[in-house]
């Protein structure tokens, strides 16, 4: 076996380091090399490429990417991009790019370029602008008179639906026979309905509706009284109904009653029917206001005539056995019906039950009931209807004896015996009205007493 002589080991062990040494050198030196492409000092640092991309215009509240673009071979080793908003209260953005909006307006956002041994800067910008996500109508109460106007207003809405600013927004109408737009927003009622109003803001649009409904501020009658002459006629009166700005209101929705409905109708529609003689009021009411048509019922009366009842007789404070009732008639003698007709005691002291009457189909009326009065005589009654008057006449006569009022008489206090003593009765009805004729059957009887006779006939 040879043998290696010691020197030449050593020789040998030292050429293994120097090579290694050089390796390590030539390693460092490459790595160097890489990392200057784009940090090398002394470089021309402006004429590296180096973009942003990314979306110029971010919505409020919303976000949006941003990446800045290193061409392939460029930027290796330990560089990364530092981020910046030039104003933070219009966009913020975070290390990674993500941009925020957070109020409306524009500003820069730069990526400047950062790694070692970097001389100077490489610096980036671009421009970003917030805009409204959309945008949104403020509500608008309903128009209620021809003519009156409103002003629209238009807000800008976030990515996350905050309501924001008023903005400038150009205003339309659907349908111009309702109301009408200006431009800045002024809407004016034109005619009852709803109609769409667009808006329109920086490319966005939005759409609301709008309606028009008139209110009633006053009822308005044609005329100031309504007189009706007959019954059974039907007749219309028309009404002018004014909205809130005094503009009419067209076919207004109009709710009819009449106070007395014994003396006047009215129907849904306005028809005003006469019912009978006497006073009403029409009402036409409109929303919560109203107006009143004071209505007469005054007949044409020409006469009044005595159907029945007349000349009777009766007790005294009875009731007659036959009502009197009268037919009222006009000029040409037709009968009138509906006409009031009122019964009043003129005589007598009597009453009467249901005074006041109207005349039916026929003309006729009847009073309800009518008592004579106490005393013995003539009682009298009249019926007036329009003014024209006729009289009953009715007797009163006394009515059935009555105890309570009779009186019984002797012609002496003492009799003899064997002698006559005369008794007599006297009558009178129960309201003390002297008997005038007989034909009552009266039987005399005697009680107590010790001593007894005989009572003889009696003369009437």
């Amino acid at each position: 076996m040879t043998s290696t002589p010691f020197s030449q080991t050593v020789e040998r062990r030292f050429s293994v380091v120097r090579l290694w040494a050089k390796y390590i050198l030539l390693v460092l030196a490459l790595n160097h090399c890489i990392l200057d492409q784009a940090t090398a000092p002394g470089a021309d640092l402006a004429s590296l490429e180096f973009e942003i991309s990314g979306d110029s215009i971010v919505a409020l509240g919303g976000a949006l990417q941003l990446t800045a673009d290193l061409p392939a071979g460029k930027g290796e080793g330990p560089s990364h991009i530092h981020w910046a908003s030039l104003d933070t209260s219009t966009v913020t953005v975070d290390s990674a790019g993500t941009v925020t909006g957070r109020s409306i307006g524009s500003t820069e956002i730069t990526a400047r370029l950062v790694a070692p041994d970097v001389i100077g800067e490489v610096v980036r910008t671009c421009s970003i602008r917030v805009v409204y996500a959309a945008i949104t109508i403020d509500p608008v109460d309903s128009l209620t008179g021809l003519g009156e106007t409103r002003q629209l207003v238009a807000r800008g809405l976030g990515a996350d639906s905050s309501i924001g600013d008023e903005v400038a927004a150009m205003f339309t109408t659907t349908d111009t026979t309702i109301v009408s737009v200006g431009g800045s927003g002024t809407v004016t009622a034109l005619g009852n309905g709803v109609a769409t109003i667009g808006a329109s803001f920086d490319q966005l649009e939005t759409s609301a509706p709008i309606t028009v409904r008139q209110v009633a501020k006053q009822v308005l009658f044609s005329i100031p009284q309504l007189v009706f002459a007959s019954i059974q006629i039907d007749t219309t009166i028309a009404v002018e109904v004014l909205d809130v700005r005094d503009s009419t209101i067209v076919s207004p929705d109009v709710v009819w009653t009449s106070s007395d409905t014994s003396v006047v109708k009215v129907t849904s529609s306005g028809v005003i029917r006469s019912i009978r003689e006497g006073s009403a009021s029409i009402s036409a009411r409109v929303d919560t206001t109203g107006a009143e048509l004071p209505v007469e019922v005054i007949l044409d009366v020409d006469s009044v005539l005595i159907d029945a009842g007349n000349n009777q007789t009766a007790a005294a404070g009875s009731a007659l056995p036959i009502p009197p009732s009268v037919l009222v008639v006009n000029q040409v003698g037709a009968p009138v019906a509906g006409a009031l007709v009122t019964f009043a005691v003129t005589s007598g002291g009597g009453s009467v039950n249901g005074a006041n009457q109207y005349t039916n189909e026929s003309g006729l009326a009847t009073v309800g009931n009518w008592t004579l009065g106490a005393t013995v005589g003539v009682n009298q009654m009249s019926a007036t209807s329009a003014g024209h008057s006729v009289a009953f006449d009715a007797t009163a006569e006394p009515g059935p004896p009555s105890p309570a009022t009779s009186t019984l008489t002797v012609s002496t206090d003492t009799v003899d015996v064997g002698a006559d003593a005369l008794l007599t009765l006297v009558t009178r009805d129960q309201y003390d009205n002297l008997l005038t004729s007989g034909g009552h059957m009266v039987v005399f009887t005697t009680s107590g007493g010790s001593s007894d006779g005989t009572l003889g006939g009696t003369v009437d």
